[in-house]
């Protein structure tokens, strides 16, 4: 049978996004119900940030692939609202192998939302080609296997 390849996933390091976002809408608002209620939002999107970067992302489950579009989802959201917030955010190449003749460790450090908007959609494609190859792996006589391969490689594709 033929091995198919899968995308390695990008890693980051741990953001806070609590502080950033709350010294601004502080500025913005004196309200204290409101900013407790945004401080709670924050750590709850920092514990699905912390989700999807972790290195026990299950690259084989289709909850993962879940997580890391409400992520993306949640992402368009702040962006829209902030677009203009601060937060620097590190990614780690995905090809860059210790054991490789061409091993790089390139780190990129980027204080943007869109920049953490890309990386994760890099992520969601690579989880959608690992997904791809654990239903070829599967059985070729599986036809329900190999359609749900081929979507998840489409999707992964663009």
């Amino acid at each position: 049978m033929a091995s198919l390849i899968a995308i390695p996933l990008k890693r980051s390091y741990d953001v806070d996004l609590v502080k950033p976002f709350k010294e601004v809408m502080a500025s913005h608002s004196s309200n204290a119900d409101e900013l407790n209620q945004l401080k709670d939002n924050m750590v709850s999107l920092n514990k699905m940030r912390a989700n999807c970067i972790s290195k026990s992302l299950d690259v084989r489950s289709e909850a993962s692939l879940e997580l890391l579009q409400k992520y993306y989802d949640q992402l368009v959201a702040l962006e829209s609202k902030c677009p203009h917030i601060e937060v620097s955010f590190r990614w780690n190449d995905a090809f860059g192998k210790s054991g490789s003749f061409f091993y790089t460790s390139n780190t990129i450090t980027i204080s943007s939302i869109a920049y953490e908007k890309v990386c994760i959609l890099f992520n969601i494609a690579a989880l959608q080609s690992h997904l791809g190859t654990t239903h070829v792996s599967e059985g070729l006589n599986n036809d329900s296997a190999l359609k749900l391969s081929a979507k998840y490689f489409s999707s992964a594709a663009g």
